[in-house]
């Protein structure tokens, strides 16, 4: 089966942050302190004390470092650093997602340990599997899901995965572009970082160039919801304004609804966390169109099945 992506702008993020400190003052708990697990809660974190703060609640925070996960999909040990001084606190532990619950477990443990009233866990997701549920999130998910804080080392990881399975161009760029919807600018972007820092291995490198001549041959058009072609420029304007595909975005949030491929789906959102109104936006990105094969000319580019390269990533996700 293939893999499922969320892909997730900044804003619709912040969207889901706020979605969860509506769950969190709707309970009637207020905690002591915030603290926040690096990498993948600081922008959680960061954004729950902005909403915090426009209440007038001032709440302290810490942000422990954590490193899990050696690949898409694989845990990894997980290491934390730092010092916390919670004693006798009522914390709020936040995170992105509870993916396997390692993290999440161990800094719960930790902040308990170090003299914690009471422990409570915060999440924008929860994989159906994690053996941590959080008393807060959002939305439950068994997809992959590519925060905006990590979209590079994502598409890193993603490319050395298909370089060690063996992948042709034609299945690379299947992954990336129909089922992850990286676009064009993106690609290049993440290029022209990869050079700098060589941090691909050989194969993985040639897969990232048939990727890049794909594109080039495809002429960086991209497939809006609507189906209609417009170049990855106009594709990659702000989804509220501008051009038509930008505007019939905005409208299939404002119903609730998510398109995937040639189907429409109503996004779920039973409580009505996700805001409330006709007008607010709903969870998960809307994503932008199947961008279909890969073009001729990009087939076979690798062939199969030789020379696999470095496994994994050293990325880390929430956990």
């Amino acid at each position: 089966m293939a893999r499922t992506y969320i892909k997730l702008s900044y804003e619709e993020a912040r969207d889901l942050s706020l979605a969860l400190y509506r769950r969190i003052r709707s309970s009637g708990w207020l905690p002591d302190v915030n603290v926040g697990i690096g990498r993948g809660g600081m922008f959680v974190l960061r954004s729950l004390q902005d909403f915090f703060a426009a209440e007038g609640v001032r709440a302290p925070y810490w942000l422990i470092p954590v490193e899990r996960y050696s690949g898409i999909g694989t845990a990894g040990s997980v290491r934390i650093s730092g010092e916390v001084e919670v004693a006798g606190m009522n914390v709020l532990l936040v995170d992105d997602v509870a993916d396997y619950g390692d993290s999440l477990a161990v800094v719960r443990e930790l902040l308990l340990s170090r003299g914690a009233s009471s422990v409570r866990t915060a999440t924008l997701h929860l994989k159906p599997w994690s053996k941590v549920i959080p008393d807060y999130y959002v939305s439950r998910t068994d997809a992959w899901i590519i925060y905006p804080w990590e979209l590079y080392e994502t598409i890193a990881a993603i490319i050395r995965e298909l370089a060690a399975a063996g992948a042709t161009v034609d299945e690379a760029y299947g992954e990336l572009v129909s089922r992850a919807h990286v676009t064009p600018q993106e690609l290049a972007n993440f290029s022209e970082m990869a050079r700098r820092g060589g941090s691909l291995d050989a194969r993985s490198r040639l897969i990232l160039e048939g990727l890049l001549s794909a594109y080039g041959r495809a002429g960086n058009v991209m497939c809006t919801p609507a189906g209609s072609a417009v170049s990855h420029a106009q594709n990659s304007q702000d989804l509220g304004s501008g051009p038509p595909q930008g505007r019939a975005a905005r409208q299939d949030r404002r119903l609730g609804i998510q398109r995937q491929g040639s189907g429409l789906h109503k996004l779920p959102d039973p409580e009505g966390w996700l805001g409330g109104g006709a007008g607010d936006r709903q969870e998960g990105r809307i994503a932008r169109g199947p961008l279909g094969a890969a073009p001729q000319g990009a087939r076979a580019l690798l062939g199969g099945g030789q020379g696999h390269g470095e496994e994994g990533s050293q990325g880390a996700r929430g956990a």
